[in-house]
């Protein structure tokens, strides 16, 4: 993530930004392990002890970010937009609370929707492509998803279809990173479940967040133990 564009801010500036940054970091209403060096940095942003103050109301969830307008050229405009995208997918998770302030920011710098959606989407797909894989059975169709979130009992992914409450369908986690789709045995044993939601993505139509329940008792040859780093032993506890 580059922070060399805060060398061109003002001190205004800076202080809009360490606002908003706090803002995309807190709109999910946690603060997440891996933001925290993001919220740090935009403490250091922060240059007066009142905003300081009022900013850490915000990372205790006390407060809530008011994104107010600010004047930025074009091209700044844009690069403090690529920044506060990659701070938005730090903790593996894009939600509709994030993708909708990030557009609220954008539309106060003035940059056209078509800009935002380029942007997010860009961001989400670095996201996905730092998140496991797994080739997804619904239906009569096979098709390799990113897992943005699983546990021992669930899994959530972005599917290009919506698929109706309760079907049936089964998960196959990769074995290594490089899985080819076409050969077996890059890829784990199925593990059986059904689909208990299934939503439209906030500002894209074509894409659909899917929950995945297990339905079927874990095994060694799931792979999910292993991508949890999850012992047999500490399953059972």
């Amino acid at each position: 993530m580059n922070f060399a564009v805060v060398q061109d801010l003002d001190s205004k500036q800076r202080n809009w930004l360490a606002e908003v940054m706090v803002g995309i970091i807190t709109i999910d209403g946690k603060v997440d392990d891996t933001e925290l060096p993001y919220l740090q940095k935009a403490m250091e942003l922060a240059e007066s002890r009142e905003l300081k103050e009022k900013l850490l109301s915000v990372a205790r969830l006390e407060k809530k970010v008011r994104v107010h307008s600010i004047q930025l050229d074009g091209e700044l405009a844009f690069e403090m937009l690529k920044l506060l995208a990659g701070i938005m997918i730090v903790d593996g998770r894009l939600l509709p609370s994030e993708i909708n302030f990030f557009y609220e920011v954008g539309h106060r710098l003035g940059l056209p929707d078509k800009a935002l959606e380029k942007l997010w989407k860009t961001a989400r797909r670095e996201m996905e492509d730092r998140c496991p894989r797994a080739v997804a059975r619904l239906g009569e169709e096979a098709r390799v998803i990113a897992l943005q979130q699983i546990n021992l009992e669930r899994a959530t992914f972005r599917y290009h279809r919506p698929v109706v409450k309760g079907a049936h369908g089964s998960l196959s986690l990769q074995q290594f990173p490089d899985a080819d789709p076409d050969i077996e045995k890059d890829w784990y044993s199925s593990l059986s479940g059904r689909v208990i939601s299934t939503h439209q993505h906030v500002k894209d139509s074509k894409s659909f967040l899917l929950r995945f329940e297990f339905t079927q008792t874990l095994r060694d040859d799931h792979g999910l133990l292993q991508l949890l780093g999850i012992s047999n032993r500490e399953k059972g506890k």
